[in-house]
C-alpha cells in the first residue's frame, strides 16, 4: 500500500486506504513507555484563574507577595495574558528545581512593557530553553499566489541575527488530506512549508522538539533529512497528565 500510494492524488480511494491502513497500524503497533523525566505543565483554567484573595491568602496561606513563590501567583491573579516577568519566575523556579531543559509550547510574537525580565532569563538560561515560532501562509493581495512568512518571537525577546537562534523552534504540524495530523518534520523550509520541493541552499529551520532535543543533550535523535517522520505514541490513555502550572509556586504546606 505505501509503495504504491506514490502515485496517489489526495481524496482518492487509493490514498483513504493508506491512511486508513496507517491509522490501524498507529492503534495496534507497539508504543513507548511513558518518560518520567518528562512533565508537562498547563496553562490551565485553575491556573489563569486564580484569586488573590481567595487562593493566595486564605488557600495557600500566602500574605507576602515580595517572595518569588508570593509575585509569581499574585501576577498570575491579576490579568491574562500574563505579564512577562510570570514566565522569568517560571524558568528561575524549574531550573532551580533541578529541570534540565524547559520548553514552552508559546510563540510571544509581540512586545510588552513587561519583557525585559523574561528576554534576560532567556538569555540567563540560553542553553536550556526553548520557546516557539509559527510558520504561516496568507494570500498576496492581488494575486493568487500564496506567501510564507515564519512569525519569530518578538524582538524584544530574542533579537533578530543572522542564523536561527536556538531558543527558537516552529511549533507547526502539517495534516494529512483528511486533515488528521500523523507526522511531524524536525527541519523545513519555506518552499518545503508551501508544499513545493526543497531549494538547495535556502535557510533551514527547526522545530520545537529538534530544539529541545539538542538542549537535553541528545542531538544525535535529531534526524538529520527533512523528511516527515510518523509519530510513535505512548502508552496509557494519559501518558503525560497535565500538571497545573501554577502549582509549582504553591508551598509543600499548603492546604
Amino acid at each position: 500500500l505505501f509503495g504504491l500510494a506514490q502515485t496517489r492524488s489526495p481524496g482518492s480511494a487509493l490514498s483513504r486506504l493508506e491512511l486508513d491502513a496507517r491509522d490501524v497500524i498507529a492503534h495496534l503497533g507497539r508504543r513507548t513507555p511513558p518518560n518520567p523525566k518528562l512533565i508537562f505543565l498547563a496553562i490551565d483554567s485553575d491556573s489563569v484563574g486564580l484569586d488573590a484573595e481567595t487562593d493566595l491568602k486564605e488557600l495557600f496561606g500566602i500574605e507576602d507577595n515580595t517572595t518569588p513563590e508570593g509575585r509569581a501567583l499574585s501576577l498570575m491573579s491579576q490579568q491574562w495574558p500574563w505579564p512577562r516577568s510570570v514566565y522569568a519566575l517560571i524558568l528561575d523556579r524549574l531550573f532551580s528545581a533541578g529541570a534540565k531543559t524547559v520548553v514552552f509550547d508559546l510563540t510571544f510574537p509581540t512586545s510588552s512593557e513587561d519583557d525585559e525580565s523574561f528576554r534576560m532569563a532567556l538569555e540567563r538560561y540560553g542553553d536550556r530553553v526553548v520557546i516557539g515560532s509559527n510558520f504561516t501562509d496568507s494570500a498576496s493581495i492581488g494575486s493568487s499566489g500564496i506567501n510564507a512568512e515564519l512569525t519569530m518571537p518578538a524582538t524584544t525577546l530574542i533579537p533578530r541575527g543572522e542564523m536561527p537562534d536556538n531558543r527558537v523552534g516552529y511549533v507547526n504540524f502539517w495534516p494529512d488530506p483528511d486533515g488528521v495530523i500523523r507526522e511531524t518534520r524536525f527541519h523545513t523550509g519555506f518552499a518545503q512549508f508551501l508544499g513545493a520541493p526543497r531549494i538547495e541552499g535556502e535557510p533551514s529551520y527547526s522545530s520545537l522538539a529538534a530544539q529541545a532535543l539538542r538542549k537535553y543533550g541528545r542531538p544525535e535523535l535529531v534526524p538529520s533529512d527533512f523528511a516527515s517522520r510518523a509519530f510513535r505514541f505512548t502508552a496509557g490513555a494519559q501518558a503525560f497528565r497535565p500538571r497545573s502550572i501554577f502549582e509549582i509556586f504553591v508551598p509543600e504546606n499548603s492546604s
